[in-house]
């Protein structure tokens, strides 16, 4: 037998360390990079090179490959991601006939048949894995991959089953915005308050951040996913009145926009090719005026997103610009008239996204003094009796967080609870999105309201949820991860958070009604089972004082007038009062 010694004079050669990447997967392109020797790089992802990777899906040689080609490829993958038929079709018609509805989900047609968005998405993942361990010559399997501030629980975790099917491990996801601050923080030893513009090819999100000492936290985020550069490829097309498009026929018009947009930014006139063979000219200027409204609605949502973060202008230190769109001279022009601050895009907008989450997967390989402190974009909680909600963990709140809330039962000996889990701003469940249901059965019975079932909220910092039941008494419990079938279109995520705003007054009157229906409902049932119990104590004329009150707020159930129920709620209270003391003391006596 042989053992190993080592010269305690000669140091051993190290192994090296594995290097855990960042990879920003975005809707027209990737990013990927990693830190080395103390600095974020990007990573060549190209043959020719570069680190541009378009997010672009072709079959070659029978397999789903990466392709240059946005005309015959799959492209924008990332806008489809945890999204239904239907909200596919009503976002973009186009895609009518090249998709196709299934038992989990959307497929897309491709040469090789129908393909769901995550095998897409995991196609150009393996092209990431595989082109950054040629270029680092060593195997990768840790990564930490950017989703947008908007993407719900189904939609992130599309992005991590996808990176998981192309042999990465996702140490964490991460917030654009937050992961472009992170990159701009610790590049440029910046502290204070900050605000993230981001306006990619598929999505706007804005973000206020706090950088103080190593600790970066989101204080709100906000955006709208039908303002990205997409959408401004749409409206050129629509400028120029093309109809008749086919599907393929459409992709080049879009892509003749893209390229007309994107010269736009470097001068003041550019030629738009439209696949029916016309030619047409369109100016800087005349492209302003078609997406001023537009670019006047991202200053909007900025406000509305430093008054969540209860953070006002003269506490902002500057804006910092994210995502290619930023390029468009409009954008800045605009961002400086309107909130008159500093702003920088000193790191390549483009790349900063990657640079950010490549800092943050080292934090996470090998250790850093840095903090990152995201939130989660919309409320969560559980369906009430009435079909109020009551939010458990609200918008805004900071990442990773647990909380729990007791609730008891409605009825007397009540065996079985169903917990319903939300997701949204408005205060009832019908205007909320379902996210999943719990079944607590084998529950003792008891008289209602002294069962005790404490729901426990953990929502990780990658902003996946899990939710816990369990009644204290018996110790039955239930847990679930939510995980929907299909996501959470980031279009309505922006649209719930506008309603719940534009009617919160009406949505507060529906859940006060609610609310004293179901108070009204159980002094009902509790008098019906007293008397039926106890009726004997009352003398007649007693007896049909507490009938007809029970009558009375029997018939304002049938109605939508809250005083009305609240009026016969009290009288049935004021009629049971000494019906109450006599079984008191009966019960005494006995």
């Amino acid at each position: 037998m042989f053992i190993q010694i080592s010269d305690p004079l000669k140091p051993e050669i190290e192994k090296p360390t594995q290097l855990a990447i960042g990879i920003d997967f975005g809707t027209t392109h990737c990013v990927a990079a990693v830190i080395k020797n103390g600095r974020a790089e990007t990573i060549p992802l190209n043959d020719d090179g570069t680190d541009l990777l378009p997010s672009v899906i072709k079959v070659e040689n029978n397999k789903l490959q990466i392709s240059s080609d946005r005309t015959s490829g799959v492209s924008s993958i990332k806008r489809i991601m945890g999204r239904s038929f239907k909200e596919v079709i009503a976002v973009y018609p186009s895609y009518e006939n090249v998709i196709k509805d299934s038992d989990n989900g959307i497929k897309i047609k491709t040469d090789i048949g129908y393909k769901a968005p995550i095998e897409l998405a995991a196609s150009i993942f393996k092209h990431i894995k595989s082109a950054s361990e040629s270029h680092l010559q060593q195997a990768v399997s840790d990564a930490v991959v950017t989703v947008p501030a908007y993407f719900d629980d189904t939609a992130r975790a599309s992005i991590r089953d996808a990176a998981k099917l192309a042999g990465l491990n996702v140490l964490r996801l991460i917030a654009e915005p937050t992961s472009a601050a992170l990159a701009y923080g610790l590049d440029t030893a910046a502290e204070g308050n900050y605000i993230v513009y981001d306006l990619g090819g598929g999505t706007f999100d804005v973000s206020v951040l706090n950088l103080t000492q190593g600790v970066f936290q989101v204080l709100a985020t906000g955006g709208n996913p039908l303002l990205g550069g997409d959408d401004i490829d749409e409206i050129i097309v629509e400028h120029f009145r093309l109809t008749g498009l086919t599907y393929s026929e459409r992709k080049k018009a879009a892509l003749s926009a893209k390229n007309v947009k994107e010269k736009l930014s470097q001068q003041l006139k550019a030629t738009f090719e439209s696949p029916k063979s016309d030619r047409s000219v369109l100016t800087r200027e005349q492209l302003e005026r078609l997406i001023f409204p537009w670019v006047t609605q991202t200053c909007d949502i900025v406000q509305n997103t430093l008054r969540n973060a209860e953070v006002t202008l003269s506490e902002i230190q500057s804006i910092i610009l994210v995502g290619g769109s930023t390029r468009i001279p409009l954008i800045k022009q605009e961002l400086n008239t309107t909130f008159q601050l500093p702003i920088h895009n000193n790191i390549d907008p483009d790349r900063v996204v990657a640079l950010g989450a490549a800092h943050q997967a080292s934090a996470l390989k090998v250790g850093s003094d840095n903090i990152l402190i995201d939130v989660t974009p919309l409320s969560l909680g559980v369906e009430m009796m009435g079909g109020v909600v009551e939010k458990i963990i609200h918008r805004n709140t900071p990442l990773p967080i647990q909380k729990s809330q007791d609730f008891t039962t409605f009825k007397d000996n009540q065996t079985g609870l169903v917990i319903h889990v939300l997701q949204g701003e408005r205060e009832l469940a019908l205007d909320c999105r379902s996210l999943g249901k719990i079944t607590l059965s084998g529950i003792p019975p008891m008289p209602a309201g002294m069962v005790k079932v404490r729901v426990n909220f953990m929502l990780d910092a990658d902003g996946l949820l899990t939710v816990k039941a369990k009644e204290e008494t018996s110790g039955v419990s239930q847990k679930i991860q939510v995980k929907p079938t299909y996501g959470l279109s980031e279009n309505v995520m922006a649209e719930m958070i506008l309603e719940s705003q534009r009617l919160a007054q009406h949505d507060m009157s529906q859940r006060l009604l609610k609310q004293s229906k179901t108070v009204a409902q159980q002094l009902l049932n509790t008098t019906q089972a007293a008397l039926q119990k106890d009726g004997d104590l009352l003398l007649k004329s007693e007896l049909s004082t507490i009938k007809n009150a029970l009558s009375n707020l029997t018939s304002s159930l049938q109605h939508e007038d809250r005083n009305a129920i609240l009026v016969a709620t009290e009288t049935l209270n004021q009629a049971t009062l000494e019906f109450a003391h006599k079984r008191v003391q009966k019960y005494l006596n006995a």
